[in-house]
């Protein structure tokens, strides 16, 4: 045995006397060193400042001739002890085979053709000073990837090796990171039958590892523990008591001035350990960028690799997450997701991939939207309520089905439905077929069928056309055309009208003279007076209308006029002359004597005056009086009633009552004078505004597309409430097609909005949200809907490319019962603006 003077330690550290010294060494550890020793006074903090995470210890057996080295390896701790005076030092020390056993790491070995020992070289092969000796696994591929995931070097090495029921041993002849993969070979020794042993058996090892199951023997784990001052290493080969053992463990140890060792030597089988997984892989997702695509087979680049290449990646199996029921491979540069569903690692399949544009695709801002799209532009769109299915083309091909609109086909070509037997369209109310230019309907059988284009034209045995009336009108030719003057009008004849006035202002003043004359009472005189200055308002209206015309009219228009202004002057006169003192002396009525009367008296006459005589103009000339303007005339005469009782009024009551005269006959004569027959295209050009011939054409089939709309709605079954009170119509003017939709009666704006509606609708300065109240809710309206639809069937449109028009889809009052053009309020004028709106009605009266 080797004695307490021989062992010897080289350390960063000057070490006086050993005190005493202990070494562990086990299969897939590392080995172990204790060491206490004294060290000088001047070492007590230089030993601890000094040291470092390379320091190497050295235990060797010395006789003072050579040296036997018993340990190697690196100081992984030191510290300063005093006692009773005296300062120790307590060092631990590992072998180098700690190196592989400190920084977890996480990388992918994917070249399924590469061995184990290759393997084994490609993970050490960055350690300066490595060395393996490999006794499995040699000429054995792995097979499959090899995923280092949060393990250290050390750690996947030893799962490696339980691949094979292996193990590591480490080495400590060295300070480098030397090891042996598998149990190494070592030399053969015989031991004397009488030295001491402890003898066991693992039965619990020996069921973990299988049993008979695994083709092994309870002796197989059968062990002996022997001390001995003789030195051996795991490995090594010992016959003992007629049976072959290995070393699998030593110990040593100071006791009693000697070096010690203890070891255990176990049968070979039973120096195994069972096949290790790594838990931290199991459900890891990770992501990698698509270097190739095979069939249904995915090669990957990790994130946790710094380089990959294209041909020794490994070909993972694609599952979709959707199953096998609809999906697509991902394309080559693209992200995927690499998926472990257990520990062992050997399953792993690539799911779907992986979106990086999230924050600037305009299509995954909405979560409820959900898309399925191809690298060719086609796409399946789900919508909470619409699917759409588009093709990858550049024209507009698709197919939606919207729980609001219904099912549209949209084809930049023919849509062909083709059946063996019958294609039947049915429905409840109407079935609506629009196009451009033609709609052909043709039995290919027989000569029967129809034609739409421009004109109707129908084929058949028996043709039975039904119907109602709807009035359409052609695009109109606006250009300029060739005009014939008309012929000169004739000169106007002064005499004739002069003559006309003569002879009715005659009359007048023979009335007035003989009043004024011969005396009457004051009744009788207030209606003559009345009713000559009303002669002279008809004649001087005449006479008006006649220079207005450029025709003098005949003496018995003349007369005409004057006797109708006359009864209408006599009745006023007749009410309001005697309250006012108007006598038979008076020329005019109301004149010197109203100036006794209250300034209130006088406005309730002047406008009660003015009040009748209106009425009975227009009751005269066979129409029946407004009753706002009737208030408008009684408004008048009221302010001049008061006007005329402080002043001299009888003048300007006589000059403001023949202006009156004259704006009423001449507004009157003017609208009833034709110059000529105005055409079709001037009428709605007055009424519109100069518009091109499509535009008005736009328009006028807008209008009736509308009534048609709201024919259908009525009919539906609609609830007076689900009704209205508005239905409103927009035409895509680039396209030609139509959309409608009408008030949502409890204010509900579209799910579904177009950008610039929702931009509108939420950017809404608050003095037009808040200065008007009657709306449920901003964006609720029927034009704001149809516009919306327009706008979401062709997003790339410009507002000035849609032409809305509202009416009333139920009775809403008197003045505007149903089919009523409808004015914007001012929540949809803010939305829509830019639109074109049919300026049917006036504009809406802004208030709360």
């Amino acid at each position: 045995m080797t004695g307490y003077e021989r062992i010897r330690v080289t350390a960063p550290y000057r070490i006086k006397r050993i005190e005493d010294v202990r070494m562990e060494w086990k299969p897939n550890e590392h080995a172990q060193l204790y060491l206490r020793g004294v060290v000088d006074d001047s070492e007590t903090v230089n030993a601890v400042l000094q040291a470092a995470s390379d320091d190497a210890i050295r235990l060797y057996d010395t006789d003072g001739e050579s040296e036997t080295t018993i340990f190697k390896g690196i100081v992984t701790s030191v510290q300063i002890a005093h006692r009773q005076g005296v300062y120790e030092i307590e060092l631990e020390g590992h072998s180098g085979s700690f190196q592989l056993d400190v920084t977890k790491k996480r990388r992918s070995f994917q070249q399924a053709d590469m061995t184990y020992p290759q393997l084994v070289q490609e993970i050490i092969k960055t350690y300066p000073g490595y060395n393996v000796n490999v006794s499995i696994g040699e000429g054995v591929q792995i097979g499959e990837p090899i995923i280092q995931y949060d393990e250290t070097d050390w750690e996947l090495l030893r799962r490696l090796a339980s691949h094979f029921h292996g193990v590591l041993v480490s080495d400590i002849m060295e300070a480098t990171p030397r090891f042996s993969f598998g149990l190494p070979q070592g030399k053969s020794y015989t031991l004397s039958d009488d030295v001491a042993y402890t003898a066991s058996k693992d039965l619990l090892a020996y069921q973990k590892a299988g049993g008979d199951a695994a083709g092994l023997h309870d002796t197989d784990f059968f062990t002996y523990e022997i001390e001995s001052g003789e030195r051996y290493t795991i490995g090594d080969e010992i016959w003992f008591r007629n049976k072959r053992m290995v070393v699998s463990e030593v110990k040593a140890r100071m006791e009693r001035g000697l070096f010690v060792y203890t070891y255990r030597l176990s049968r070979i089988d039973g120096i195994r350990q069972e096949r290790i997984h790594n838990p931290k892989l199991s459900g890891v997702s990770l992501e990698g960028k698509v270097l190739a695509v095979q069939g249904e087979q995915v090669k990957l680049h990790l994130e946790i690799d710094e380089q990959q290449s294209k041909e020794t990646a490994y070909w993972f199996p694609f599952a979709p997450p959707t199953g096998n029921v609809m999906y697509c491979m991902p394309q080559v540069g693209t992200n995927a997701s690499l998926y472990f569903p257990d520990a062992t690692g050997k399953r792993a399949v690539v799911l779907g991939c992986v979106r990086k544009n999230g924050d600037s695709c305009a299509k995954t801002a909405n979560p409820n939207i959900r898309y399925f799209g191809t690298e060719h532009g086609s796409e399946l769109e789900l919508a909470p309520t619409a699917l759409s299915i588009v093709s990858g083309c550049k024209e507009p091909l698709k197919i939606t089905l919207d729980d609001h609109v219904g099912i549209t086909l949209t084809s930049h070509r023919k849509l062909i439905l083709n059946a063996k037997e019958e294609i039947s369209l049915y429905t409840p109310k109407r079935v609506v077929i629009q196009a451009q230019s033609q709609i052909l309907a043709k039995k290919a059988s027989a000569p029967s069928g129809f034609s739409l284009e421009s004109e109707y034209h129908f084929l058949g045995t028996a043709v039975h056309v039904e119907g109602r009336d709807r009035t359409t009108f052609p695009a109109f030719d606006d250009e300029p055309k060739q005009g014939t003057p008309p012929p000169p009008e004739p000169p106007f004849d002064w005499g004739k009208l002069a003559l006309c006035v003569l002879g009715a202002v005659a009359i007048v003043g023979a009335v007035a003279l003989t009043v004024a004359t011969f005396g009457a009472g004051a009744v009788i005189g207030a209606a003559a007076v009345g009713a000559a200055l009303g002669a002279i308002g008809g004649v001087v209206m005449t006479a008006s209308n006649d220079l207005i015309n450029g025709e003098a009219s005949s003496p018995s228009a003349y007369i005409k006029s004057a006797a109708q202004g006359a009864v209408i002057g006599a009745v006023c006169g007749a009410i309001f002359g005697p309250v006012a003192g108007v006598g038979g002396g008076a020329v005019v009525p109301l004149t010197g004597g109203q100036t006794t009367v209250g300034l209130g008296s006088a406005m309730f006459m002047g406008g009660t005056s003015g009040y009748i005589d209106y009425s009975l103009r227009e009751l005269w000339d066979g129409r029946t009086p407004d009753g706002g303007k009737a208030l408008e005339s009684f408004a008048v005469g009221a302010a001049l009633g008061g006007a005329f009782s402080v002043g001299t009024s009888w003048l300007a009551k006589g000059a403001e009552r023949v202006r009156g005269a004259l704006k009423r006959g001449a507004s009157s004569k003017v609208e009833g004078t034709a110059k000529g027959k105005e055409s079709r295209l001037e009428e709605l050009r007055a009424k519109y505004g100069r518009l091109s011939p499509t535009e008005l054409h736009q328009r006028i089939n807008l209008r009736g597309a509308v009534h048609d709309e709201l024919h259908r709605v009525r009919k539906s079954g609609l609830t007076k409430k689900e009704l209205g009170p508005a239905i409103a119509g927009v035409l895509d003017k680039k396209t030609g097609k139509y959309y409608f939709d009408i008030n949502d009666p409890e204010g509900k704006v579209p799910l579904t909005q177009h950008k610039l509606i929702s931009e509108r609708i939420r950017g809404m300065p608050p003095d037009i949200e808040k200065g008007y109240i009657k709306s449920l809710g901003a964006g609720s309206h029927a034009e704001v809907k149809a516009l919306n639809r327009a706008l979401l069937d062709r997003p790339d449109a410009n507002l000035e490319d849609f032409m809305i028009y509202v009416i009333s889809a139920r009775k809403i009052n008197k003045k505007m019962p149903i089919g009523t053009p409808m004015p914007r309020c001012p929540h949809c004028e803010y939305i829509t603006q830019g639109a074109n709106f049919i300026p049917e009605v006036l504009k809406h009266r802004h208030g709360r």
